[in-house]
C-alpha cells in the first residue's frame, strides 16, 4: 500500500446508510455523536501499528476523528512523502522521530491537540516544502534553530499556538518561502530585515504576537514586488498597526501593511494607506560597499540586504548593455553614483520612490563628467557666468528638481542644460528618453 486517502469522511454532501439500513444526518460539519451522526472515521492510526504500513508515501487522513498520539513507529515510514492529518483529535507531543520521515515534502499536523515542542532536529526534514501546525493551542516554547535550515520550505503555518522567543535572522534563509503565518503566538522581538531575501513571499501574518518595533525597508519592499501579488485578495500582510484602544499608538510600525489590527482588541482594519508607505521613508543607516582587488564593487546579499536590492532595481531598470555593478570598477561613474545614493545623499529615498531612478541618473551623470567639484560648490559660484545658489548645486540634499540647469514638470525631469547644450523632453516621454540619454552620456 502506497497511498491511502480517507479524508472528509464525515460528509455533507453524501447519504450514509447503517447497518440497519437507516439514513445517518450528516448535515454537520463535523457530525453530532450526541444524535449518533457521523463523525467520520476513528481509531489510533498513528499508534504503533502504523510501522505496518512502511511503503506508503501518501497517507491523507484530515477532517475525521483520528486520536491518540503518533507512535514513534512512524519512523519505519521511511519513503512517506506526504503525511496529512488536519483537523482530527492527535494529542501529546509531536515525537522526535517524526524528523527521520527524510522523504516527506508535505506535513500537514494543523487543527489537533498537540502540545510540547517542535522537535529540535527538525531541520533533518530537507525537503519538506509545507509544515503546517496551526491550531494546535498548545504547541510551545522557542523555534528550533534548525527550523531554518528547510531551505525548501515554501509555506510555513505556525499561528493559534503558544511559541515564545524570536524569530531568527536566520529565515533569510527560507529563500522559497511564500506563506508564512505566526499570528496567535508570544513571539517577541522585532520583524528581522533577513526576511527580506525570502523574495517569494506572497503572504505574511505576524498579527496578535508580540513583536514589535518597526517592520523592516526590506520587509516592505517585498509589498511591492511580491506580497502585493494575490490579485484582490485581502489581508496579505496583517500587523499589530492600529491605534489600539489604551494607548492610541501602533504596537508594531508597519507603512506598507495592508491590514492593520488592535493589538488589544484584535479588531482588525483595511489599510487604505499602506500603498502610499514609499512617501514615508525612514531614515536609513549608511550602508558601506566594498572592493575586491580588482577595485570591482562587491556585496555579500547576507549581510546587507538594502545594498544588492539597490543593485539589483538600477540594474534592471536604469543601466543597459547588461551592466552589473559586480562587473564595474570602483572609480566608474555608475558605482560612484550607487555609493552615492546609499551612503551620501540625504534624501534617502526608498526603492519606490517615483524619483529614485531619476535622482540616480543625475548622480551619474554629475559623475560621468567628473562633477565631483558639483558638489562642492559653494553659495555665490559662478558658473557660466551665472551665480549659483548653494542650495542647488547638484549633488545636494534637496529634490532634483532643484539642482542646477534641472527643470522639471509634475516632478520628473524634463529638460537638462550641460554648457551651451540644453536638452529638452516633453513630459510624457521624458523618463525614458532621459534615461536612455543619461545611459549614453556614461557608455559613450
Amino acid at each position: 500500500l502506497e497511498y491511502l486517502d480517507l479524508p472528509y469522511q464525515f460528509g455533507n454532501d453524501w447519504i450514509c446508510l447503517r447497518s440497519d439500513g437507516g439514513i445517518v444526518d450528516v448535515q454537520y460539519s463535523q457530525g453530532d455523536v450526541l444524535n449518533g451522526v457521523n463523525m467520520g472515521l476513528r481509531g489510533m492510526i498513528l499508534g504503533d501499528k502504523v510501522a505496518a504500513m512502511k511503503n506508503l508515501r501518501t497517507l491523507s487522513i484530515s477532517y475525521n476523528e483520528f486520536s491518540g498520539s503518533i507512535s514513534p513507529q512512524i519512523s519505519n515510514l521511511v519513503q512517506l512523502e506526504n503525511l496529512y492529518a488536519r483537523l482530527n483529535s492527535f494529542e501529546l507531543s509531536i515525537p522526535d522521530e517524526i524528523t527521520e520521515l527524510t522523504n516527506i515534502v508535505n506535513l500537514d499536523l494543523a487543527l489537533n491537540s498537540f502540545s510540547g515542542k517542535i522537535p529540535e532536529a527538525v531541520g533533518n526534514l530537507e525537503k519538506l516544502e509545507l509544515f503546517s501546525l496551526f491550531g494546535n493551542g498548545n504547541l510551545n516554547g522557542t523555534l528550533p534553530i534548525s527550523l531554518y535550515d528547510l531551505t525548501n520550505l515554501t509555506h510555513l503555518y505556525i499561528d493559534g499556538n503558544n511559541f515564545s522567543g524570536n524569530i531568527s535572522d536566520k529565515i533569510g534563509q527560507l529563500k522559497r518561502l511564500k506563506h508564512l503565518t505566526v499570528y496567535d503566538n508570544p513571539l517577541t522581538g522585532s520583524l528581522p530585515s533577513k526576511l527580506g531575501f525570502c523574495e517569494e513571499l506572497e503572504m505574511l501574518h505576524i498579527e496578535n504576537t508580540n513583536l514589535n518595533g518597526t517592520v523592516p525597508d526590506e520587509v516592505c519592499m517585498l509589498t511591492k514586488i511580491d506580497l502585493n501579488s494575490l490579485n484582490d485578495e485581502v489581508e496579505i500582510f496583517k500587523a499589530d498597526c492600529a491605534h489600539d484602544n489604551e494607548t492610541g499608538v501602533p504596537f508594531i510600525t508597519c507603512t506598507c501593511c495592508d491590514t492593520c489590527c488592535d493589538h488589544i482588541t484584535h479588531n482588525c482594519f483595511a489599510n487604505y494607506n499602506y500603498s502610499d508607505f514609499a512617501t514615508n521613508t525612514a531614515t536609513r543607516p549608511s550602508q558601506n560597499i566594498t572592493t575586491n582587488e580588482t577595485g570591482s564593487p562587491i556585496v555579500n546579499p547576507t549581510e546587507d540586504s538594502r545594498v544588492s536590492l539597490f543593485m539589483r532595481k538600477f540594474e534592471d531598470e536604469v543601466l543597459q548593455r547588461d551592466a552589473k555593478f559586480n562587473d564595474l570598477g570602483s572609480e566608474d561613474p555608475r558605482y560612484l553614483a550607487l555609493d552615492w545614493i546609499l551612503n551620501n545623499d540625504q534624501m534617502n529615498l526608498g526603492l519606490d520612490s517615483m524619483n529614485l531612478n531619476q535622482r540616480y541618473v543625475l548622480a551619474l551623470i554629475a559623475f560621468s563628467l567628473d562633477s565631483k567639484a558639483w558638489g562642492a560648490i559653494e553659495e555665490g559660484s559662478v558658473i557660466g557666468n551665472k551665480e549659483v545658489d548653494g542650495k542647488s548645486t547638484w549633488l545636494s540634499s534637496i529634490d532634483e528638481c532643484s539642482w542646477y540647469n534641472v527643470s522639471c514638470t509634475g516632478g520628473l525631469v524634463t529638460g537638462i542644460q550641460l554648457g551651451e547644450t540644453k536638452t529638452e523632453f516633453d513630459s510624457v516621454s521624458a523618463p525614458l528618453i532621459f534615461l536612455r540619454s543619461a545611459n549614453f552620456v556614461l557608455v559613450r
